[in-house]
């Protein structure tokens, strides 16, 4: 069994605020149906997919885009998430999606999101952290000037930075193996980062999509997948929580711990 860390099971949604200081981005956005499971819920992957979005306006507000990381030949690359939800939106609700950057750690850069109704009941909260890369070596790469542009916030009630390590199981008993497929690959050249939460939730049989909802989810990007290639990919429940782990050649890919809650 593995010793839990009780810090997981916390979910952390800053109180809902009208107005937005400086440095933080507000969006909507309307649940679509092609975002939805069986049961008109919205996928937890396709809320990091929209984290994934408004990162790229928030960051364009100050002077970086694509053709930004192109000319310098840099990536953007997520290295750990962890993901935190009281409820997921229902298919044609209207959500506020807000974004804001928190303090640097080491190397990585910190992105913080929170999702709410319109009305402002806090739904959901995402945690980030980005490292600049070289695009030919892969290797960490020298800051862009501009990300000092961006202020740093601190925001009362909002979740911590991603664990860089937790408690894992050691010994996960099964096994399903997964191609890589042409369109899970992004700008980047390799798999998205919102498509491994896509791999995790497809694990599940339909009785427990049924009867579980996802609360936290604690994901660490190890070594990048480029399409074609076949991730083997380890899991097993303990309680409610779905451990993870995807190799690929010999080397671990990622790991994920998804702790659910019953229906």
């Amino acid at each position: 069994m593995v010793l839990e860390d009780n810090s997981m099971n916390k979910v952390k949604i800053p109180t809902y605020t009208a107005e937005n200081p400086n440095g933080m981005l507000e969006r909507k956005f309307i649940v679509k149906k092609e975002q939805t499971n069986l049961d008109g819920v919205m996928n937890p992957s396709d809320l990091l997919r929209k984290t994934e979005k408004i990162t790229l306006v928030h960051m364009n507000q100050y002077g970086m885009n694509r053709e930004t990381f192109e000319k310098e030949q840099k990536l953007w690359v997520i290295v750990w998430n962890s993901l935190q939800i009281k409820r997921l939106p229902h298919l044609a609700e209207e959500i506020v999606l807000k974004v804001w950057a928190g303090s640097p750690i080491n190397i990585s850069q910190v992105r913080k999101y929170a999702f709410y109704t319109l009305t402002g009941e806090p739904l959901a909260s995402v945690a980030s952290m980005f490292m600049l890369m070289d695009k030919t070596t892969r290797t960490v790469a020298t800051p862009i000037a501009n990300l000092k542009k961006i202020p740093i916030l601190k925001v009362n009630g909002e979740p911590e930075p991603p664990k860089m390590t937790i408690p894992f199981s050691k010994e996960l008993s099964q096994i399903q193996t997964r191609v890589v497929q042409p369109e899970e690959i992004d700008i980047n050249e390799h798999m998205n980062n919102t498509c491994y939460l896509d791999w995790v939730m497809d694990l599940l049989t339909k009785k427990e999509q049924t009867g579980y909802t996802p609360q936290n989810i604690w994901i660490k990007y190890i070594k990048e997948l480029k399409v074609k290639e076949e991730a083997l990919i380890h899991y097993q429940w303990e309680d409610n929580v779905l451990y993870v782990k995807g190799s690929h050649n010999g080397n671990d890919s990622f790991m994920i711990r998804a702790e659910f809650r019953n229906n």
